[in-house]
C-alpha cells in the first residue's frame, strides 16, 4: 500500500499577502489561479475599469479565502501593463490586454484604529500620489467636507497631464477596521463607502474594497445590516467561493501527477462501492487528498472572528 507522501506532491505557498508590501509581482500574476466563477468576475471587472465611469467593487470572502491575493493580482496588472501577458487564464488575459490607458493605483491595508475612514482615505491618497506619482495634492479639510467634490478635484489633477488616466483606489481589511468602532462611527464610515460608490458611478474613479464574508454573524453588526445593504447597492459583489479555495488547494498545495491520481482512484474505488458520498464526489476526494472535502465546508461556515483559513490549515496539517 502506498504511503500518503507518495500519493501527493505537497507545496507550501505564501498564504498571507500584505498589499502594502508586494514582492515579485510577475510571479504573483503567473501563479494566480482563476476558477471559472472568478474568470467571469474578473472579465466583468476589467471591462468595467476600462470605461470612463464605473461600478465600485466589493470583494467578499472568509478569512484566509484569498481576498488579499485577488487584490494583489488586480493591483499588479493595473499598475504594470507588461504583467498582463503573464495572466494564465486566456479570457482574463485578453480582457486585461484590451485596456489601453494608464491608472494611478492607490492601495493599502487598513489597520484597526479609531480614525474615520474618510481621514484615512485622504491621508493615503495624498501620500501615495506624492511618493509614487510625484503629484502634489491636498484635500480640503476646512468645514464640512464635500467628499464627492474632493475626489473629483483629485481626479482633475491626476488627469491634468494625461486626460485618459484613471484613478483606482483599493482597500483591504475593511471588516477588521470597522469592528473596533462604535455603532455611530461605523455608520459614518459606511456612509463614506456609499459615497465612494456614488463617485465611481459618476466619474473615472474606481474603488475596490475587501471585507469578511461573515461580518453580520458578529452581534455588533446586526443593527448595521441595513446600512451595509445600502452600501452594497452601489457595488458589484465579487464573492470568493468554496470552489475557488478548492482550486488553490488541489492545484497549488496538494498537486497530483497522473500516476498519483490513478493510484488514488484505485484506492477510493474500494470505498465507493459502499459509500455513495465517495462515489458521487470521487474527484473532490482525489483532488483534496489527504484532506477530507468536508473540511472545506466546515471552514466556510466558521464565524467571522475565526482567524484561521483552510489553506493555512491544510499546509500546517499536511506538512506536519
Amino acid at each position: 500500500m502506498s504511503k500518503i507522501r507518495e500519493l501527493v506532491t505537497f507545496s507550501k505557498i505564501k498564504d498571507v499577502i500584505d498589499i502594502d508590501a508586494l514582492g515579485d509581482k510577475k510571479k504573483l500574476v503567473e501563479n494566480y489561479l482563476i476558477s471559472p466563477a472568478m474568470e467571469d468576475y474578473l472579465v466583468h471587472l476589467l471591462n468595467n475599469i476600462e470605461k470612463d465611469s464605473h461600478k465600485a467593487a466589493q470583494v467578499v470572502g472568509g478569512y484566509g479565502s484569498g481576498k488579499s491575493h485577488l487584490l494583489a493580482f488586480i493591483i499588479s496588472i493595473l499598475s504594470d501593463p507588461k504583467l498582463r501577458s503573464s495572466i494564465q487564464n486566456k479570457n482574463v488575459r485578453d480582457q486585461a490586454e484590451k485596456i489601453k490607458r494608464d491608472f494611478v493605483v492607490i492601495h493599502w491595508e487598513l489597520q484597526p484604529n479609531d480614525v474615520e475612514l474618510s481621514e484615512y482615505f485622504y491621508d493615503q491618497v495624498e501620500t501615495q500620489l506624492e511618493n509614487n506619482y510625484n503629484i502634489s495634492f491636498e484635500f480640503k479639510a476646512d468645514g464640512v467636507p464635500d467628499h464627492k467634490k474632493n475626489i473629483r478635484d483629485a481626479l482633475e489633477i491626476i488627469k491634468r497631464n494625461n486626460p485618459t488616466r484613471g484613478l483606482v483606489v483599493i482597500i483591504d481589511e475593511i471588516s477588521d477596521f470597522l469592528k473596533q468602532k462604535s455603532r455611530e462611527k461605523i455608520r459614518r464610515d459606511t456612509g463614506f463607502l456609499r459615497i465612494l460608490g456614488q463617485v465611481a458611478q459618476e466619474s473615472d474613479f474606481m474603488f475596490i474594497g475587501a471585507m469578511q464574508e461573515h461580518i453580520f454573524t458578529n452581534p455588533k453588526y446586526v443593527d448595521e445590516a441595513e446600512s451595509f445593504g445600502r452600501v452594497s447597492e452601489r457595488f458589484q459583489i465579487i464573492t470568493i467561493k468554496r470552489e475557488d479555495i478548492k482550486r488553490v488547494i488541489s492545484q497549488r498545495v496538494l498537486h497530483k501527477s497522473k500516476k498519483q491520481r490513478l493510484d488514488l482512484e484505485s484506492s477510493f474505488s474500494n470505498y465507493a462501492k459502499y459509500y455513495d458520498m465517495v462515489k458521487a464526489n470521487i474527484d473532490d476526494y482525489i483532488d483534496l487528498f489527504p484532506i477530507h472535502p468536508y473540511v472545506i465546508q466546515i471552514f466556510s461556515e466558521l464565524p467571522y472572528f475565526e482567524k484561521r483559513g483552510v489553506i493555512q490549515f491544510t499546509m500546517q496539517e499536511v506538512e506536519g
